[in-house]
């Protein structure tokens, strides 16, 4: 999933949050060329942020709509439907449906648990034995996973106005593609490549006129990887 087609399925989602109340079949219609798998997981992770954030009724109408689109798509057996309609419920759902359809389940588990324990302690004694444990998933699919993850969460983030939250994310999105870029196991090309996915994502949080400091030293680093990049323009 590009970040072109990210932000599209962001402007589709935020059109289907804002539009009036039935206007949304009119929406999706408008947007065919968007209705896709991609769609829905991007679908579950704004519905989750929005649930995290106290907007339960945004979230379900969000979730809901996924779940419509799952079963139009035939992602979603016969046989596999919550017995309430909960977020909770729909959520299960949807996340079985995408797991049974998705070649690589397991990225978004890694990924995760990699943030995590960077923003705990970023020190890369601790983090690349981790790494090194794990080098068959550091590779395009894991680059893609981080690029739908961190832009949606960043855009929820500023969404809401929680301009800390955003700027917490982003530096440890930071830390994360600083420690790839340095990372001399496995590809060194695709290290390069998740590295600078991460930069790039976090300088939409890092602007100049908001974090000028943050802001030079990600584009330094963002540069220096674009020097070491193996794979070409």
């Amino acid at each position: 999933m590009d970040e072109q087609r990210t932000q599209a399925y962001l402007n589709l989602i935020n059109q289907l949050l804002t539009c009036n109340q039935g206007d949304e079949p009119q929406v999706l219609q408008e947007n065919q060329e968007l209705l896709d798998k991609g769609l829905i997981e991007v679908m579950i992770a704004v519905a989750q942020q929005l649930e995290e954030a106290g907007r339960e009724n945004k979230a379900q109408f969000l979730m809901n709509i996924a779940q419509q689109l799952a079963q139009a798509l035939g992602l979603l057996e016969n046989d596999t439907r919550p017995t309430e309609n909960t977020f909770q419920d729909s959520l299960n759902l949807l996340m079985y449906a995408l797991r049974r359809v998705s070649q690589n389940p397991n990225y978004l588990d890694f990924l995760i648990e990699t943030l995590q324990k960077i923003s705990k302690n970023p020190n890369p004694q601790v983090i690349y034995p981790f790494l090194a444990q794990n080098l068959d998933k550091l590779d395009d699919n894991l680059r893609r996973m981080f690029l739908s993850w961190a832009m949606n969460t960043i855009f929820l983030a500023q969404a809401n106005t929680k301009k800390q939250e955003a700027e917490y994310i982003a530096d440890v999105i930071v830390k994360f593609s600083d420690l790839m870029a340095q990372f001399p196991l496995g590809n060194i090309a695709m290290n390069q490549e998740i590295a600078i996915t991460g930069y790039e994502i976090a300088l939409r949080v890092f602007t100049f006129e908001a974090f000028p400091q943050k802001w030079a030293m990600t584009q330094n680093n963002l540069a220096a990887a674009y020097l070491e990049r193996i794979r070409g323009d």
